[in-house]
């Protein structure tokens, strides 16, 4: 199972990169391939987008730090996956009030749905390791 863990958090780690990376360094090429609309490209759109990116990139840092512990692992999917839930709570918002932004609400919506999933079966098996982590030491305890 550490095996699996260490393979899937390595895909969630790129993941946050890749994503913060695009955003950070090319915003308008990214937001566009979200489908957001060119007339609402603006400096300002650009910035938060920008902030997004390091959001992404940054928890993608601390997951990576943590890789070789599974309860921090564990707890640090949770966080992502938490982030990606409430993005997703935005995005049905931002579709449910009909504002034309439709395409890309869709997009960022199942987007985060799909890497919400990522860090919970992330987070599922880190708690098995540790498991067995406890389990190993207690049986060599006694």
């Amino acid at each position: 199972m550490e095996q699996r863990r260490h393979r899937l958090l390595q895909v969630m780690v790129v993941e946050r990169f890749v994503v913060g990376a695009l955003l950070g360094l090319a915003p308008r090429i990214t937001l566009r391939l979200f489908g957001a609309p060119a007339n609402l490209d603006s400096p300002i759109v650009r910035y938060a987008a920008r902030l997004f990116g390091i959001r992404n990139a940054m928890l993608g840092v601390l997951l990576w730090q943590q890789r070789e512990d599974p309860a921090q692992v564990g707890r640090l999917a949770t966080l992502n996956a938490a982030t990606e839930a409430v993005d997703a709570l935005s995005a049905s918002v931002l579709l449910l009030r009909r504002q034309g932004l439709d395409r890309t609400a869709t997009a960022a919506g199942l987007t985060s749905i799909g890497v919400m999933a990522g860090f919970l079966r992330l987070r599922a098996l880190a708690e098995g390791d540790e498991l067995d982590r406890q389990e190993t030491y207690t049986s060599t305890q006694g």
